[in-house]
C-alpha cells in the first residue's frame, strides 16, 4: 500500500526558497569556485574538490545524522532545505512495503550522508580555519547546490515550471547579482520580492497546459530577468510592501499564463520571442507603473498595521 510521501515544506514554498538560497551562497564564493559551482548545478555527479569521508556508512549512519539536531555535528537543519531528502529519511524511519525507499534513493540518502558528514569535519578543524578562503565551498553552500540538483536528478518528475527551470535561474541569479553584492539577501526587499515573485510560477502545474514544459525553458527565465532588472529600479520601501510583493507575483503568474497560451498557437521561433518579448515589456511596466501608482497614494499601500 502506498503511502503519500512526507514534505517537511510544501514543494511550491521550497523551490522558490531554495534557488534564492543558492544564488546567494554561490555569490559568497569566489569566482572560479561560483563556475564550478555553476557546473555542478547540472552535471551528472558532483565534481567539487570536497573532503574525502572516512569510515563506514550505511543508511543507519545516515539516518542518525539526519536525525540529530546539534547545531555543530548534526545534520537535521539540512534536511528542512531539501523534501527530497527530508521524504527518503521519512520513509527510510517509517515507510514499509512500497512506501519504503528504493536502492537509488537509499544509495543518494548514503551520499548526502557523506559530503555533509566529511565537509562538518573538515569545517571544525584548525586546518580548516586557518586555511580559509573565499574558492572553497562550505556545507552551507553545499546544501544549497545539492537543492538545486534534486530537481535535475534522482529521476525527478517535475511537477511544476519553476522545479525544471532552478538550475537556469541560479545561474542567471549568479550572474546577475554578482553585480550588485548582498542584493539579493533573504532579509532584502529585493530578494523577498523576487522569492514571492518566483512562488506565484510553482501555483501553474504542467496539468494546465500541453505545451508547458518546453516554454518553460523560454518563459521563466525571461521574465525572471525582466523582474529582477526592474526591482532594482525601485525602492526598498515599496518593494518591502507585502501588498506590492502579492501585485508582482499575481502580474508574473498572470503574464506567464498568458504567454503560454499565446506559444501553443505560434509556430514560429521568431514570432514566439517577439512574443515572450512583449512579455517582459509587459511585466517591466507593470512593476514601474505599480510603483508611480503606490507614491500616488501612499496611504493606501505603505501604511503598516499594528501587530
Amino acid at each position: 500500500m502506498w503511502v503519500e510521501p512526507f514534505i517537511t515544506h510544501s514543494p511550491m514554498a521550497m523551490t522558490a526558497e531554495a534557488i534564492i538560497f543558492a544564488i546567494n551562497s554561490a555569490i559568497k564564493l569566489g569566482r572560479n569556485a561560483q563556475r564550478a559551482y555553476a557546473r555542478n548545478l547540472t552535471s551528472r555527479s558532483i565534481t567539487l574538490p570536497l573532503p574525502s569521508f572516512s569510515g563506514t556508512a550505511n543508511a543507519f549512519t545516515a539516518q542518525r545524522f539526519f536525525d540529530d539536531e546539534d547545531g555543530q555535528t548534526g545534520g537535521s537543519r539540512y534536511i528542512e532545505k531539501m523534501e527530497k531528502l527530508a521524504d527518503i529519511h521519512h520513509r527510510f524511519k517509517n515507510g514499509t512495503g512500497d512506501a519504503f525507499p528504493t536502492d537509488e534513493e537509499l544509495a543518494r540518502y548514503v551520499e548526502y550522508y557523506t559530503l555533509l558528514y566529511a565537509l562538518l569535519e573538515n569545517e571544525r578543524s584548525t586546518e580548516f580555519e586557518n586555511g580559509w578562503n573565499e574558492n572553497r565551498i562550505n556545507a552551507d553552500e553545499l546544501v544549497a547546490l545539492l537543492s538545486i540538483r534534486q530537481y535535475t536528478h534522482d529521476g525527478v518528475q517535475h511537477t511544476t515550471p519553476l522545479q525544471m527551470v532552478a538550475g537556469t535561474l541560479v545561474e542567471i541569479g549568479i550572474d546577475y547579482f554578482n553585480q550588485v553584492p548582498g542584493a539579493l539577501n533573504e532579509q532584502s526587499a529585493t530578494g523577498r520580492s523576487l522569492k514571492h515573485f518566483l512562488k506565484g510560477f510553482d501555483h501553474l502545474t504542467f496539468s494546465d497546459n500541453a505545451a508547458l514544459r518546453a516554454q518553460s525553458a523560454t518563459i521563466i527565465p525571461n521574465l525572471f530577468i525582466a523582474a529582477a532588472e526592474t526591482l532594482s529600479t525601485l525602492s526598498q520601501d515599496l518593494t518591502q510592501d507585502p501588498k506590492i510583493q502579492d501585485f508582482i507575483q499575481q502580474a508574473g503568474q498572470g503574464i506567464a499564463r498568458d504567454l503560454f497560451d499565446r506559444l501553443q498557437h505560434i509556430q514560429d521561433r521568431d514570432h514566439q520571442q517577439e512574443a515572450v518579448n512583449w512579455g517582459k515589456l509587459l511585466l517591466r511596466a507593470s512593476i514601474s507603473n505599480a510603483g508611480r501608482y503606490v507614491f500616488s497614494a501612499p496611504q493606501t499601500f505603505l501604511i503598516r498595521t499594528k501587530g
